[in-house]
């Protein structure tokens, strides 16, 4: 792994920080370590959320643009390949991802964070999704996730004018989950994290792949999904767990799955 990416786990949580100062830009080496980042998680079977952050003022700044200048139409394709395959792989990562943005999150940055389950965001940050400055387009999936994060409108309205919002328009628009302040970013991470830590891995993974595969469905195919779904967690040592403590008025444990 990079050193422009640090792993750091602790307990059922990980938290994943790029450090390629001073703004962390998305260059390749930030791409490898992110993906490596995610499939070393994968062989840890009891993480149970997942924080993804940067170092300093930028959670990831976008791409470096002196570097686009090189690009060919080729490598354009290559490489936002490359970035859908990176932001792909962060929302299907089995369990939740959470973006504690703490400072700019553009271009390839926001698609990122758009990646994640749910944003928090610093009330220092902006994201926006510039590319139409530079006479491209968003290429890591920011035109397929944006629309589904906001409005049609408001989505429409953020590529076409490439404008950077705070984060309390990006709360309003829906597209953060919580605004907090600067030095209480990562406690409010940390403490969701943790939230989301204690309760049925087993459900809250199984309730992850319902909504992110019901996107793509009927109602009534995700209805059959979601009977599947209750099947295999009312089968699982989980639910006597969960039931259990209720009923004793216990906070319920639960084990790796």
């Amino acid at each position: 792994m990079t050193s422009k990416v640090v792993l750091d786990v602790s307990g059922h949580i990980a938290t994943i920080t790029v450090n390629n100062p001073p703004m962390n830009p998305l260059d390749m080496d930030v791409m490898g370590g992110l993906k490596d980042a995610f499939d070393s998680l994968l062989l840890e079977e009891d993480i149970r959320a997942v924080i993804l952050t940067g170092e300093g003022k930028s959670f990831i700044a976008g791409a470096d643009i002196k570097e686009l200048k090189k690009w060919t139409p080729e490598t354009s394709l290559y490489l936002n390949g490359k970035g859908q395959q990176l932001v792909n792989i962060i929302e299907l990562f089995p369990c939740p991802v959470i973006a504690a943005v703490n400072g700019y999150a553009l271009g390839g940055g926001l698609e990122i964070a758009m990646g994640c389950d749910i944003r928090i965001l610093s009330s220092r940050a902006k994201v926006g999704l510039p590319e139409a400055k530079l006479g491209i387009i968003p290429g890591y999936g920011g035109t397929v996730r944006l629309p589904k994060c906001v409005s049609l409108g408001m989505a429409k309205k953020m590529i076409f004018t490439a404008a950077h919002i705070t984060a309390e328009e990006a709360l309003r628009i829906g597209l953060a989950e919580e605004v907090t302040e600067p030095e209480m970013l990562m406690k409010r991470a940390r403490e969701m994290a943790e939230e989301i830590a204690k309760n049925a891995p087993l459900s809250v993974r199984a309730v992850k792949r319902l909504i992110n595969d019901g996107r793509g469905r009927s109602v009534e195919e995700n209805l059959r999904a979601e009977l599947e779904e209750a099947k295999g967690c009312y089968a699982s040592h989980d639910s006597d767990i969960g039931i259990d403590a209720f009923i004793n008025k216990e906070e319920p444990v639960f084990f790796c799955n």
